[in-house]
């Protein structure tokens, strides 16, 4: 496939011209930095109860680093909050982000800051050791697209808010993935032993 053809409106007549039913897209490119890195885009949690849970729970148990992303105009709906609750809260992540998407939707900056403290407040009650960035994917496209940007009195400061969510990623993720892995070893060498414990418990009450 070209690039081109992996848009949906492309994608879909070609998989419906095939014999067998596809189960998953496998992409690859010559993105250095992405060496040794697998990239997990999962469904929204709207899905997940419905159709996509077994495939996004596998996914999450064995990942070194979640983003998690929700919308500026419904933060933490039902759905959300029990995704958090059932999927993630279990996990110990060496590393975990949350993304507050589409303020472009915000009327000023003064909204956009309400916004991310409302959700700030509710997230990092529960997930201390997590960062919360405020962004606009779709600000963020127009700009690299060089495409007309919507909120010009704004566009610098959201510009501003992406370029602290890469960074973050950068040094938080793409330059200590060694550490990010080993850490993750160490958690799951630490929940084998204790299940180990519990077993060696069960057959002494034996």
């Amino acid at each position: 496939l070209e690039p081109k053809e992996l848009h949906s409106d492309l994608l879909n007549p070609i998989v419906e011209q095939l014999a067998d039913k596809i189960s998953h897209l496998s992409i690859k490119a010559p993105v250095p930095w992405l060496k040794g890195i697998c990239l997990v885009d999962t469904p929204g949690t709207g899905d997940i109860f419905n159709r996509f849970d077994r495939r996004v729970h596998h996914y999450i148990q064995k990942a070194d680093a979640v983003i998690v992303v929700i919308s500026a105009l419904s933060p933490l709906s039902s759905s959300e909050q029990a995704f958090l609750n059932l999927s993630i809260f279990p996990q110990d992540f060496p590393k975990l982000f949350f993304v507050l998407n589409m303020l472009d939707f915000a009327r000023s900056n003064e909204e956009a800051e309400r916004l991310l403290k409302f959700s700030s407040e509710k997230i990092l009650s529960v997930f201390p050791q997590a960062r919360m960035f405020g962004v606009s994917a779709l600000d963020e496209f127009s700009r690299l697209k060089s495409l007309p940007r919507d909120l010009s009195n704004t566009s610098l400061i959201l510009e501003k808010r992406f370029q602290n969510f890469r960074s973050a990623l950068e040094e938080s993720i793409l330059l200590n993935r060694d550490l990010i892995q080993l850490s993750r070893v160490a958690s799951q060498m630490e929940e084998n032993l204790r299940h180990l414990q519990s077993s060696l418990a069960l057959l002494r009450q034996a």
